[in-house]
């Protein structure tokens, strides 16, 4: 699909934020590895990549497009399990050699949430309540900072305060045998 001059190869998922992944024209290569710039965008993503285009002399192609209500979360999970693939290119950061296929691997991965960290899988259901962190905090009865650092995994929290967290959430902890 054209979108402004930008061609879209896929589009899954839904909501309003996005993960996207695209590479320049000269750096494809059919069924191998290419750099491929993986970013996330809170409002339309295809605006996102024109102002990264600015500084471009080609025009990207976009592989993929995921629409989600957590593209912070996703990105940094995918960002995280390529990045023995991370490249330093002279476009910038968020460059990794991979392929549409495998990100979109990680993608279907992430539907079974229950294997990323705690914290993780916290800002992954926050984000999609649309909850702030401020918000979470004072209906759990803690802090905005106590959330930030449940959720990145900084400090150690109580078992109490995380259940409160989850239950906050509408969820709970469930404990289960490796």
């Amino acid at each position: 699909m054209l979108a402004g001059m930008i061609y879209v190869e896929k589009t899954i998922g839904i909501g309003r934020e996005a993960v996207y992944a695209y590479h320049f024209p000269g750096q494809y290569a059919h069924n191998v590895a290419y750099p491929i710039k993986i970013g996330h965008a809170k409002r339309d993503p295809l605006k996102r990549i024109k102002e990264q285009q600015a500084s471009m002399q080609d025009r990207p192609v976009v592989d993929l497009l995921i629409k989600c209500e957590n593209s912070f979360s996703v990105e940094k999970v995918i960002h995280k399990r390529l990045s023995k693939c991370e490249l330093y290119s002279s476009y910038g950061s968020e460059w990794f050699l991979t392929t549409p296929e495998s990100i979109l691997g990680i993608w279907w991965e992430l539907q079974d949430i229950h294997d990323l960290p705690i914290g993780e899988q916290i800002r992954f259901f926050r984000s999609a309540k649309h909850l702030t962190q401020t918000a979470l905090a004072k209906d759990a009865g803690t802090r905005q900072e106590t959330i930030s650092l449940i959720e990145t995994g900084s400090r150690s929290s109580s078992f109490a305060m995380i259940d409160n967290v989850v239950k906050e959430l509408g969820l709970r902890i469930v404990l289960t045998p490796d």
